[in-house]
């Protein structure tokens, strides 16, 4: 175990979700203390929006909190007091475009770091706006996550395929949809299913 720990804490950013797992900080903080501390940060370990119980598992572990389900407007900033936050933006989440450059703004203003991406699973259409969000931040969000592309899905719905590389990186110097109006993507067309129902 000690060889693992030590590649992991040299090579890697160890980042946990637990999806809401834990109902109280107590007990949160019990389970997480008998792991290896090869994490940074933990993305909502708790219930949502029980901002005292995060601050103390924050607090308790000396990690980051990610907040996803706890963060899905602007207005639910106003309870994070305290630094050591991350506010998981995605642009699906937030509604859109407009709505997530104006929580990047806000988020911004109140020094609260955010990760910028789009869902595991979503198209090449949500990569895409969540680069406009990128972009909008002039690349000083924390992180940026997605564009798996064909790398999950069967088929995208768009041409190009905004996908990262066997490196997990996108250049974007040479993504021209970056370079073309509106999105810069072109759906195609026979790949639109409509939903029974």
């Amino acid at each position: 175990m000690g060889f693992w720990k030590k590649r992991i804490e040299r090579d890697f950013a160890v980042r946990l979700d637990a999806n809401n797992l834990w109902q109280d900080a107590d007990d949160c903080i019990q389970h997480l203390q008998l792991i290896p501390r090869t994490f940074w940060a933990i993305e909502e370990p708790l219930q949502p929006r029980d901002f005292d119980g995060l601050q103390a598992v924050a607090n308790a572990l000396n990690v980051r909190i990610v907040l996803d389900e706890s963060c899905t407007s602007v207005a639910d900033l106003h309870y994070l007091k305290g630094e050591g936050w991350i506010c998981n933006l995605r642009v699906s989440k937030m509604g859109g475009i407009i709505r997530s450059t104006a929580f990047a703004n806000a988020a911004k203003q109140r020094k609260i770091d955010v990760v910028v991406g789009a869902h595991v699973g979503e198209t090449s259409l949500l990569t895409r706006a969540s680069l406009a969000v990128v972009q909008h931040l002039e690349n000083e969000q924390l992180a940026v996550e997605g564009a798996f592309g064909t790398h999950l899905l069967s088929e995208d719905l768009t041409s190009p395929c905004i996908m990262f590389d066997d490196n997990a990186q996108i250049s974007l110097d040479s993504l021209e949809v970056l370079r073309k109006p509106g999105l810069g993507l072109f759906v195609e067309p026979d790949r639109l299913v409509p939903l029974d129902g």
